[in-house]
């Protein structure tokens, strides 16, 4: 993942649970850091455990098809 202020690969600095973050319910807490030093971007990646990220590729997916599918659509009623 890439830092959005400058674009450097984010280094993972580890997982932790909700709880030790005071979040309520199960998941997972990842934090990242920007090595650029003037940068100083963090980030926290919340997963839920509800969260499964095969179930959020395939929406991902869906779209996509849904996407493709409308222009088609379009353009044979442009011809």
């Amino acid at each position: 993942m890439n830092c959005p202020r400058c674009d450097a690969d984010f280094i993972w600095g580890g997982d932790h649970d909700f709880e030790d973050y005071g979040y309520e319910g199960d998941g997972i807490v990842t934090n990242m850091s920007c090595p650029t030093k003037w940068c100083e971007a963090s980030l926290l990646l919340l997963l839920p455990e509800t969260t499964r990220l095969i179930d959020i590729i395939d929406r991902a997916e869906k779209k996509v098809s849904l996407s493709q599918t409308e222009e088609k659509s379009a353009c044979e009623r442009n011809d």
